[in-house]
């Protein structure tokens, strides 16, 4: 089931003395489409981003981790999944740099789309992992450490409960092993996307339910350590609304961040507070003029609140990554946008001593497509430069499916240019991309072969030749140069 592939690429040349670089913007991934979904900071300081790679992996999808140092140079990868669908939804970092990832497989024989949970060692190498669902649709959406070990998985699941599908709380003990499961609902629809062990040892769970008119709010869910409902409380206005993300304040009460549809013809960002009895505080929803969403939040030593997202209202074009900063009433303090002139986006948020780390996906930099992107900030939520140093992850690819006889051929090479490319299957389209992941060249083209001029600079290069039925192949070179 576990396909793992790793690689550490080391610095060349020389080592890095004095004071790093404490901001950074930062893309990450191959030739197909790769995301960021969470950061978390570890132990030694590194930072861990979990996300989903279509470019590694022996399926169509698979669970992608980097692992970066402070600095966000790439110390190692990892893939996890088998040759069906799995993709990565929760990230939970256990006190000795080990790892969880929560998410969603259907590479368990027969059952279709299972919870998915897997433990990793810090060195990345798979410990073990477990399904959990029925024969119908079950999905997680996060991953949470408990109190006193285990883990807290939130999702939705159609396999059981009273209808439709239903919030799915699952708990765990350190092996994974389920210690109770529990589904909240109706006939309508409900889920969860987030949950968390509250300081009296009971649970506070965020989402949506859907009334019996079609509406969607967003929905907190107490329940006391028993697992009895203490409370819940319904969020939003008369259109869609979700809460994606769900913290215990220091107040006592909760703030959840998401996305509605409610307030205006635009998608927004759904920030709301409750108190500790689940009565409605104050609700902000941001964007007004274009769609802007939360995925992830923190409340800040002051009260205040960094929330990590998306943004259409401004930026440099498309959606960008958004950092917003509310007061403690939620009221606007500062907002700072992250991209370029293609659609980026944040989804993960952790705290550092000196600023923020935010984790996503970005199609303005990187290899073309869809990359991880991974911005460092200071305490204002700045960068020093607005550039993006790509790196290019060369983890090994593999290319299964019903044209795997197609085979590719370069020569010579090495090659001092030009470069002949040769395929047992007519091609489309080839390209050519450096080692940080950025095209230079590409060339359509109509048959077997093609004869292509390198006006580049020495160094190691991968040609990606794309057949007319749609498959990638992909081969490095080296480029000489007298």
């Amino acid at each position: 089931m576990f396909n793992r592939s790793i690689t550490f690429l080391f610095a060349l040349g020389f080592l890095a003395v004095g004071q790093a670089q404490i901001t950074w913007r930062r893309a990450y991934g191959a030739l197909g489409p790769d995301e960021g979904r969470h950061v978390k900071v570890m132990t030694t300081s590194d930072f861990l981003v979990a996300g989903n790679t279509g470019s590694f992996g022996p399926g169509t999808g698979d669970a992608y981790v980097l692992r970066l140092d402070p600095d966000g140079e790439l110390m190692g990868s990892y893939t996890y999944g088998s040759m069906d669908v799995e993709r990565a939804t929760g990230l939970s970092i256990l006190s000795d740099d080990s790892w969880l990832l929560g998410g969603v497989t259907n590479g368990n024989v027969g059952q279709g789309y299972d919870g998915w949970l897997v433990k990793a060692a810090p060195d990345g190498s798979p410990q073990w992992e477990k399904f959990y669902g029925g024969a119908d649709w079950d999905f997680f959406e996060s991953v949470e450490p408990g109190s006193g070990g285990g883990s807290i998985l939130a999702g939705r699941t159609y396999s059981t409960g009273a209808g439709g599908s239903d919030a799915w709380l699952v708990r765990v003990n350190d092996t994974g092993d389920t210690l109770w499961t529990r589904t909240f609902g109706t006939a309508e629809e409900e889920g969860f996307y987030d949950a968390r062990q509250t300081d009296d040892g009971g649970y506070i769970a965020a989402g949506y339910r859907v009334d019996t008119g079609g509406d969607r709010d967003a929905w907190l869910v107490r329940l006391a350590p028993d697992l009895t409902v203490l409370w819940d409380t319904n969020v939003g206005g008369d259109s869609a609304d979700v809460a994606r993300d769900v913290i215990a304040t220091a107040d006592g009460g909760f703030s959840i961040v998401g996305s509605t549809e409610s307030y205006s013809q635009w998608v927004e960002h759904l920030h709301a507070k409750v108190d500790a009895s689940g009565a409605l505080l104050w609700v902000r929803h941001w964007g007004q003029i274009n769609d802007q969403e939360a995925y992830e939040h923190v409340e800040l030593i002051d009260g205040s609140y960094l929330s990590a997202g998306y943004t259409r209202t401004s930026g440099g074009g498309g959606s960008d990554m958004f950092l917003l900063k509310s007061d403690p009433t939620g009221d606007f303090v500062f907002g700072r946008t992250f991209g370029g002139d293609d659609d980026d986006a944040g989804a993960g948020l952790d705290l550092l001593a000196d600023g923020f780390v935010l984790a996503g996906t970005t199609r303005s930099y990187g290899t073309g497509g869809d990359d991880v992107f991974v911005v460092r900030t200071d305490l204002n939520g700045a960068t020093l430069y607005e550039t993006v140093s790509p790196t290019f992850d060369p983890l090994s690819i593999s290319d299964p499916g019903p044209s795997a006889n197609a085979s590719l051929t370069l020569f010579p090479s090495p090659s001092s240019g030009p470069l002949t490319v040769r395929a047992n299957e007519r091609l489309r389209e080839v390209a050519i991309w450096d080692v940080t992941g950025r095209r230079v060249l590409a060339q359509q083209l109509q048959g077997l072969e093609a004869r292509l001029d390198l006006d580049l600079p020495a160094g190691t290069y991968v040609l990606t030749a794309t057949t007319e039925q749609g498959q990638v192949l992909r081969q490095a070179f080296i480029l000489q140069r007298p």
